[in-house]
């Protein structure tokens, strides 16, 4: 048994077992697992955020559709956990986190929601934030236009290079920009996990795995440290 879980453990957890029906319990002896279970909505959504608790953010259902005002609410509270050195750059970095990733899942996934879990160490200055979608992931984003690929993992090269499923190269923007800035700007570490492929990403190395249970749409994780950091040369491009 898990001593411990993260975003990045649970939030694919979560929208298998609710996509597939299936029920999940918290073992009596680990208590302060449980506690943070029922913190955070786990395995269910939770449409609030408890602003008593500022550093467990709940496990959200989040419609494409419109801006969700849950959304800002997740900014905020993590932004006001972050110390003072950090918090104006941050501010900036999570707002461009937030906007690439919930508008690829509008644009791309083929679908009407999607899920969303962060959470923030205070301790170590450490967040994680997790962001899943049952859409019809990048490979089939991909068919049908000038980078159709044959398999998963070429599908999430396309995306990581900056190949846009609509005919044009986003480099520095969208998901390469995302990627470089929390990987080298922040120095930390990305997964992104679609169909059978599963690529981890941390400063310029990635390992690339065949996963046996295929995930149908997207999902990325991000875990990172707190610094003060200029986003903008990694989002620029050049």
């Amino acid at each position: 048994m898990a001593s411990w879980v993260t975003p990045i453990h649970l939030l694919p957890l979560s929208v298998y077992a609710n996509s597939h029906n299936i029920r999940i319990d918290c073992e009596d002896n680990a208590r302060k697992m449980c506690d943070y279970f029922d913190r955070i909505g786990f395995p269910c959504s939770v449409k609030t955020v408890d602003e008593s608790d500022p550093t467990a953010l709940p496990l959200s259902k989040l419609g494409t559709g419109i801006d969700d005002d849950v959304l800002g609410r997740y900014e905020e509270t993590i932004i006001a956990n972050v110390s003072p050195g950090s918090k104006s750059s941050f501010r900036n970095a999570l707002k461009y986190l937030t906007s690439e990733l919930t508008t690829n899942v509008r644009e791309h996934s083929g679908v009407d929601h999607y899920w969303l879990l962060a959470q923030y160490w205070p301790s170590t200055e450490t967040c994680e934030i997790a962001i899943a979608d049952i859409g019809k992931g990048y490979l089939e984003s991909y068919r049908g236009t000038n980078y159709e690929v044959n398999n998963h993992h070429e599908a999430i090269r396309n995306t990581v290079e900056g190949y846009s499923s609509k005919g044009w190269v986003e480099r520095g923007t969208g998901i390469p920009g995302t990627i470089r800035l929390f990987t080298e700007g922040y120095g930390g570490e990305i997964v992104v996990y679609t169909g059978d492929a599963l690529w981890h990403m941390k400063e310029r190395a990635t390992s690339r795995y065949d996963v046996p249970i295929s995930w149908r749409g997207v999902f990325l994780g991000l875990r990172f440290q707190m610094r003060n950091v200029n986003i903008y040369p990694y989002i620029s491009g050049d």
